[in-house]
């Protein structure tokens, strides 16, 4: 069991937006802060199965930022925004299963479920992305120096973006 708590106070962070003509530039947000808390924990039955838990807590906002819009040039102030790709709540539950087949070779099985907050993808906070879960999986046989596994992510196909930008 782990539990650690982060303060961060940053002084002109750099933010990179990108510019309708697909250049990128890097500007300087003037005050943001970070804090939070994340814990893990794992459990154990037995020699064949575990349960591992991990989860994040964090407030990033901007302290102080104004900034030009590069979509509707216009200066905008984003103090008291969330940080862009921050979400507030993230976690991780991982069931595992390892089971002997004997001449030193391993049955692997992982079922995880990861969940990401909703977040932002501008300083802006006006591109959101919502809350959503991803279910991965994982088979396989380990030997002592080799494995070999099949594995799936995003087992469900849900959808959601990695990034992206408003061009007005």
């Amino acid at each position: 069991f782990a539990v650690a708590a982060f303060y961060i106070d940053l002084k002109n962070q750099q933010i990179q937006q990108l510019l309708p003509d697909n250049s990128i530039i890097t500007d300087n947000a003037g005050k943001s802060r970070s804090q939070g808390l994340e814990l893990e924990t794992s459990f154990k039955p037995d020699d064949y199965w575990s349960l591992e838990f991990a989860a994040s807590y964090t407030d990033a906002s901007f302290r102080q930022y104004q900034s030009l819009n590069f979509a509707t040039f216009i200066i905008e102030d984003y103090q008291d925004h969330q940080l862009p790709n921050t979400p507030k709540v993230s976690a991780n539950l991982t069931l595992r299963h390892r089971w002997p087949l004997g001449n030193q070779l391993e049955l692997f099985s992982q079922l995880s479920d990861s969940y990401v907050g909703s977040h932002y993808f501008d300083p802006a906070n006006t591109l959101q992305q919502d809350a959503y879960h991803l279910l991965n999986a994982k088979i396989g046989v380990e030997g002592q120096s080799w494995s070999i596994h099949l594995w799936t992510k995003n087992a469900l196909d849900r959808y959601f973006s990695k990034v992206e930008f408003n061009f007005g």
